[in-house]
């Protein structure tokens, strides 16, 4: 306050705050000095002089960071666990694959999981603007819960078929052995 008072609070989910008794210097209207130091656990330290004529501190360092995980053929991977480095944010993507925040502007390092596959980019916030990326795993589907990559799908179909071929000639064999004790029960013996 315009007294030296220095009042410390958290703006709440509405971003609003009160201060009242501010005292003025004689023939002025009442300001204050407000200075956000920090924003979702990031530092910010804008500052600006507020009064009842100017009520609103706009904050410009602040942009969207968005980011689409998706797998190998660019299908999105719904339920992406995303970590933006350097931050506290950690996330889930959702059935598109996306994830947006708002940042303050700067460079940030996005981490993707999906079952235990790995990716990162980096994103580039811009005041008042979006900053994009994508980060593509190696996920060409999912399986029972389980993200699997071509090459192990492709191994899956090799080993099916295998599987199919042996139980295939497991079975032919089986008939031929069965005709054959067969055909000795019904011919009488010499």
């Amino acid at each position: 306050k315009p007294d030296g008072t220095t009042i410390k609070t958290i703006v709440g989910t509405d971003g609003v705050i009160t201060i009242s008794d501010v005292p003025g210097v004689a023939g002025t209207a009442p300001k204050v000095t407000v200075t956000v130091e920090e924003w979702k656990g990031m530092k910010l330290g804008v500052t600006a002089e507020v009064s009842a004529a100017n009520p609103t501190v706009v904050v410009k360092k602040i942009g969207k960071l968005s980011v689409r995980v998706v797998g190998s053929a660019g299908q999105p991977l719904a339920g992406a666990e995303i970590e933006i480095k350097g931050t506290p944010i950690k996330a889930t993507a959702d059935e598109g694959g996306r994830f947006e925040v708002e940042l303050p502007a700067g460079t940030y390092t996005v981490e993707a999981n999906f079952g235990g596959r790995k990716g990162s980019v980096t994103i580039t916030v811009p005041e008042g603007g979006t900053g994009s990326g994508e980060i593509k795993l190696d996920v060409f589907m999912v399986i029972a819960g389980w993200p699997i990559t071509i090459t192990e799908f492709t191994g899956l179909l090799l080993v099916i078929a295998i599987m199919a071929i042996v139980l295939f000639i497991i079975a032919h064999e089986y008939a031929v052995w069965r005709r054959r004790r067969l055909a000795r029960a019904v011919v009488p013996a010499k």
